[in-house]
């Protein structure tokens, strides 16, 4: 495979700075996750600490679960940045898109994205369960704009 395909899902498509606050957080709780023990205690301590302890409970189980599924059933590998990098991924904005689009309850969008990540037949699971994190973070969009920034901008960190 030709080297400039291999990192297709993680081209820069845009900034973090630039995403609304619900977007921005399930592309940060992407990297943190992704990134191993270390990032997934970090991302719980992120959640506790914007939305409560209950919330934040609430919300790392369902994003964890989100993961698991469209890991598990990926269409390919999905390509996301460092953690720090303000740069926002192909990838991780669809991600974004889909927990977005699951939670303001536009299904067919949300298929729509779903699709692109995961096969088809495990598509309308993954709207669920994005739906269960994204209104989750939502309702607590008051705290939501004080989640961490990135502090790094280059394209070089993909993972």
């Amino acid at each position: 495979m030709p080297a400039e395909t291999t990192n297709r899902g993680g081209a820069a498509v845009g900034f973090l700075d630039d995403l609304t606050a619900l977007d921005r957080t399930s592309v940060r709780a992407l990297r943190l996750w992704c990134a191993g023990p270390q990032g997934q205690a970090r991302l719980w301590c992120e959640l506790s600490n914007q939305l409560g302890a209950k919330r934040g409970k609430e919300a790392l189980k369902a994003f964890e679960t989100v993961v698991s599924v469209c890991m598990a059933n990926a269409r390919r590998p999905l390509m996301r940045h460092h953690a720090n990098c303000n740069c926002l991924g192909a990838d991780e904005a669809c991600f974004a898109h889909l927990i977005a689009a699951s939670a303001e309850g536009d299904r067919e969008d949300a298929m729509m994205f779903a699709m692109l990540m995961a096969s088809p037949d495990v598509a309308p699971v993954l709207v669920s369960l994005a739906e269960q994190f994204g209104t989750t973070v939502r309702r607590a969009t008051t705290a939501l704009p004080n989640f961490p920034k990135p502090t790094h901008s280059a394209a070089q960190h993909l993972q």
